[in-house]
């Protein structure tokens, strides 16, 4: 089995641009790389190799190595042992450009990586809240502020936690603290809604169907707010009672430990609810946090991906016509999710978002001339989504 193919929707959503690529093998810009050898040496981790085993990988290559001409030299050391037909082909040349630009500011690998003292303390507030609400023992006006103000931070962690998984940094287990997955995010958001954004290859796109459906206009996407509410609860369930698609690197020692054990986070979260609260203030704990928290994730994080691709296989257009940035006061940025700039992440996800400025904007803005890079209101970002949901 691909490592994809434990998780329906991924399967649904990747498994025609992968029908001609052998489970030992990745396809890259329509050759077979025989990667057995080569992936306890990839220097990017070892498990961007394993998770795309038997995968057109060539949009994923692309997006996350900043230096186009040294990922191609060490691309050429493995064994190619054939060829394929790629089933979507992308037009990388304007992209690679900028990537150029973009490594003259960073780069070095730890040049783009950056240890947040804000994640730090919004860590130290959400695990705080979290304790404080386990003391109430009763629900009243002091268990709902507490709860609101625990589901918030840990909307903010998990933010950051998107932010992480980027690149295998084990404090992307901010998300499975909320009931997502590291591992799950690596196949749904890295490999599938990073490099197909807004298509149906996109997990995100088609991950809501029969319910909402993003790319047609229908009234019936109304349903989306209530998805919204449930979102982190269904995904939950499904991880751990459904596809239980998070276990799978459980018991394969080749993949890291954080990322093999990440699934016991939320399941010690739950725990602790009903070790120190009664049944009934345990349960409401726990499934209010997780809904609160999950309608502000959910809505946040498709608020910017509602923008319309643009009809193209440029993949540069693509990307900058797929995503929106927020104008916000900087103070607001963490509470806003960092809404305020995921257009350059969704070119360059190996660079820290916080790395990623209003001054790393304006170059890159100057340099391809596109006005994709301006900030949109929060106003303007609501309408474009309604405007793509309902006819």
């Amino acid at each position: 089995m691909k490592p994809y193919e434990c998780h329906p929707i991924m399967k649904k959503a990747m498994d025609d641009l992968n029908v001609h690529i052998p489970n030992r093998c990745i396809g890259i810009h329509g050759k077979l790389y025989d990667v057995q050898h080569f992936q306890k040496n990839h220097p990017g981790g070892i498990e961007w190799i394993l998770t795309c085993k038997g995968t057109d990988a060539t949009a994923l290559f692309e997006n996350m190595h900043l230096n186009s001409k040294l990922a191609k030299f060490q691309l050429e050391k493995i064994p190619c042992i054939g060829t394929y037909t790629p089933r979507l082909t992308w037009d990388f040349e304007g992209y690679r450009q900028i990537k150029s630009d973009m490594l003259t500011i960073f780069p070095t690998r730890s040049s783009r990586k950056h240890t947040s003292f804000r994640f730090q303390c919004w860590c130290i507030l959400a695990f705080s809240a979290h304790l404080y609400l386990l003391s109430c023992q009763t629900i009243d006006k002091v268990w709902y502020i507490s709860l609101i103000f625990s589901a918030i931070c840990n909307s903010i962690i998990g933010g950051f936690g998107h932010n992480y998984i980027h690149f295998l940094d084990k404090k992307s287990m901010a998300l499975d603290w909320n009931g997502l997955s590291s591992f799950e995010w690596i196949l749904e958001h890295v490999i599938s809604h990073h490099c197909h954004t807004n298509l149906k290859h996109d997990h995100d796109s088609i991950s809501m169907l029969p319910f909402v459906n993003w790319n047609k206009k229908t009234w019936t996407n109304l349903l989306i707010f209530p998805l919204f509410f449930i979102g982190e609860l269904v995904v939950a369930l499904q991880g751990y009672l459904g596809h239980r698609c998070r276990w799978y690197p459980f018991l394969r020692k080749e993949y890291s430990l954080w990322i093999r054990f990440s699934p016991f986070v939320f399941l010690i979260r739950i725990t602790s609810h009903f070790l120190f609260q009664s049944p009934i203030v345990g349960l409401s704990s726990i499934l209010l946090t997780l809904m609160i928290a999950s309608f502000y994730f959910s809505y946040l994080a498709h608020l910017n991906h509602a923008f319309e691709a643009s009809q193209t296989y440029n993949f540069l257009d693509h990307q900058l016509g797929s995503t929106g940035d927020l104008k916000s006061l900087p103070i607001l940025n963490d509470l806003l999710l960092g809404l305020d700039r995921q257009t350059l992440p969704h070119l360059f996800p190996t660079i820290d978002h916080s790395l990623l400025d209003i001054h790393t904007r304006n170059r890159l803005q100057y340099k391809t001339k596109n006005s994709a890079f301006v900030q949109h209101s929060f106003m303007h970002m609501n309408y474009v989504m309604f405007k793509r949901l309902f006819p």
